[in-house]
């Protein structure tokens, strides 16, 4: 029986419209930034934020300020503010900040590196991550020497152990096709690029709308790089390919 082996791609569903989202602000992953707001002209106002949807706790200032920034996402503001003569929350428009560079497709944003252990990320984009069995959250080496796999296939129709750091999950079919489709290159979804090619380690493809230009490491805006994936063989076969979030949705 073959085994299923998988690198794991997460993606995170970003508030907004599946349409898109408007980004306000860039800023890198950990790195500290400010939303600048201008206080009410009435006296004793009061303030409150909220970060995707959810009330942030002890952000009670005109302005919100994050010292130690944030981990790689997109996060949409709303200040709501009161008054003695407006006692109701009112809030303001929507302001979306990207951390890190992600690639946002249809409402959806796309992590820039692969998982390597469970809820760990890559240190880079082009580095040859670990596999993962088909609903497991142990990760097992790509290189080196033999790995010791379990004995039992799950055959669970939908991933129930997300090895996805929190916050985001597995993509789905439709939304592997969104992002093939953000670029064809010579009849070909994505943009191959061999080793050492455009900055990247290791081969693979490049997709997001400028997939045809984007390198590694400071040109990826609007890009991801998905490694080549390869396979590890044993004598009853081991494929491999990148995750989706049902059994039968296998992408080699």
């Amino acid at each position: 029986m073959k085994k299923l082996l998988t690198y794991v791609l997460c993606s995170l569903l970003a508030c907004g419209s599946l349409s898109g989202q408007q980004i306000d602000k860039k800023v890198a992953e950990n790195t500290a930034f400010t939303i600048n707001s201008t206080a009410d002209a009435t006296d004793g106002s009061e303030y409150q934020w909220l970060e995707n949807g959810k009330l942030l706790d002890n952000a009670t200032t005109a302005s919100l300020t994050f010292d130690s920034g944030k981990a790689r996402g997109v996060y949409t503001y709303i200040r709501q503010s009161k008054s003695a003569s407006c006692v109701d929350w009112q809030s303001s428009n929507a302001y979306t900040v990207q951390v890190g560079t992600a690639l946002m497709v249809n409402g959806i944003t796309w992590a820039d590196v692969n998982v390597h252990a469970s809820k760990t990320w890559a240190e880079r984009p082009d580095m040859p991550t670990n596999f993962f069995q088909w609903n497991s959250t142990q990760a097992l080496a790509a290189t080196g020497g033999a790995v010791t796999m379990p004995s039992s296939v799950d055959t669970w129709a939908i991933w129930q152990n997300n090895p996805c750091p929190d916050g985001w999950r597995l993509p789905t079919s439709e939304e592997f096709t969104a992002l093939a489709n953000t670029c064809i290159d010579n009849n070909l979804f994505g943009s191959w690029a061999a080793a050492n090619a455009r900055g990247n380690a290791v081969t693979g493809r490049f997709f997001g709308p400028k997939c045809k230009t984007c390198s590694l490491p400071d040109n990826m805006d609007g890009c991801i790089f998905l490694p080549a994936v390869g396979y590890r063989h044993y004598s009853g076969g081991t494929l491999g390919g990148y995750q989706r979030q049902l059994l039968d949705e296998y992408t080699g």
